[in-house]
């Protein structure tokens, strides 16, 4: 692979496959100059009437080879350990262009060098080594340039012309904001630069464990409150999972990724066909309500593992898991604001909409009032002119409302998803003064 100075070291070899690009024969249309190539930006470039003709290279784009960047995809483990240090895969965009002061040079100048690239369309390490030879009193970049390793690299650069078209030619011109000359673009491909990172090293293997179980894949089939299945779910809810194969001593039940295995109870009807999960009256941390996704693992044992791997799983199905406000109180005195207790996490993303509903002599009088949650769900009133504090409490919010001094009944919806009313008398209530 070669280094960082490959890349002007290839820029070097092309000027001299353009100088190597003369003709043997007579230069005197050429003047007193003589052959010249330069490697000069375009706008640099100044040439008057009594100035010999010149070609220039010039690199205008880079662009990374598509192959070989797809070629070693997988660069970092799981942990972001780099396992690999594929190398830096470019193609390289030339411009080269023919100025001449009398009538026919420039065009002579660029047939001898467009033909001179036919003629070598691949850079052979000979050639690319011979170019890059040390002259008799070498300069620090000369040393650089021969020292870059780009003999060495494992694929040879292949040189073929970039067919412009005359508006991508023009576009290019009015970018430098000069008049167009006589122009190619000469694409080299592909400069491979070595990584400087080193890759971690795998552990070699000490051991081979092989190691075969029967595949019983569990299914689930349906998951419902244990009282029907149009009735809701909310927290101390007990749920019932039917399927397939559900139970193994090494399963583990996951609800929205939160792990409720030892919430199924053995002794539940149908067990272990069908699992039952009383969901207990406050939920088990990082569970929140809305959609909940359920799905079962079963662990294999390999030999030499202490415990078993969760490596068969089952399809995945859901319920709603309806919110239920746990407690309601008004913060600190003021008709204006209340805070609400769940029974169950409230995510800092997610909606959270609470109504206040009048209650007057323990009965409804369908007077509603809502009370606005800012965003994410602050369980103290959030400072005006400050940031924001970090949530204390995650299962509560804080909510202000224009509701008149009395009693409400305070419902809630998350994400959508509404609490269930039961009765007013048993219904979480809070009274405003």
């Amino acid at each position: 692979m070669a280094n960082p100075f490959a890349l002007p070291a290839l820029g070097h070899v092309l000027r001299q496959l353009l100088m190597d690009a003369a003709p043997n024969s007579d230069l005197s249309f050429l003047g007193m100059g003589g052959w010249q190539v330069s490697m000069l930006p375009p706008d640099l470039i100044k040439r008057g009437d009594t100035d010999g003709p010149l070609l220039n290279l010039y690199l205008y784009q880079v662009a990374q080879n598509p192959g070989w960047r797809n070629r070693d995809a997988r660069t970092h483990d799981a942990a972001g350990q780099r396992i690999a240090a594929p190398p830096l895969a470019l193609d390289l965009h030339y411009l080269i262009t023919a100025y001449g002061s009398q009538p026919y040079q420039a065009e002579a100048l660029l047939g001898h060098a467009l033909l001179a690239l036919h003629d070598r369309p691949v850079l052979t390490r000979d050639y690319i080594a011979a170019a890059l030879k040390l002259p008799g009193s070498p300069t620090a970049i000369d040393k650089h340039l021969a020292a870059s390793g780009l003999a060495e690299q494992v694929e040879s650069v292949r040189l073929s012309l970039d067919n412009l078209s005359g508006d991508d030619l023009a576009r290019l011109w009015s970018g430098y904001q000069l008049g167009m000359r006589p122009s190619v673009s000469l694409l080299a491909t592909v400069l491979l630069l070595s990584s400087r990172t080193t890759p971690q090293t795998p552990l070699p293997v000490t051991a081979r464990t092989i190691t075969t179980v029967p595949l019983h894949r569990p299914v689930i089939a349906s998951v419902h409150a244990k009282g029907g299945a149009l009735l809701p779910v909310e927290p101390g809810t007990t749920i019932l999972i039917s399927g397939d194969s559900l139970f193994d001593p090494t399963m583990t039940l996951l609800v929205s990724d939160v792990d409720v295995t030892t919430l199924i109870d053995p002794a539940g009807e149908g067990h272990p066909a069908t699992l039952t999960v009383p969901l207990p009256a406050t939920l088990p941390a990082k569970m929140v309500a809305g959609i909940q996704t359920v799905e079962i693992r079963h662990g294999v044992l390999i030999e030499g593992d202490p415990v078993p791997r969760n490596l068969i799983g089952s399809n995945v199905d859901s319920f709603v898991l309806h919110p239920r406000v746990a407690a309601a109180a008004q913060d600190g005195g003021t008709v204006r604001a209340v805070l609400v207790d769940f029974a169950h996490e409230i995510g800092e993303r997610q909606s959270v909409r609470i109504t206040l509903e009048e209650v007057v002599a323990g009965n409804l009088t369908g007077v509603r009032f809502a009370a606005v949650v800012p965003e994410g769900n602050p369980d103290v009133p959030p400072p005006t002119n400050a940031p924001r504090p970090a949530r204390v409490k995650l299962n509560r919010v804080w909510a202000h409302t224009s509701a008149a001094p009395g009693d409400y009944r305070v419902l809630a919806s998350v994400d959508g998803v509404a609490s269930i009313p039961h009765s007013v008398a048993t219904d979480v209530k809070v009274t405003l003064t």
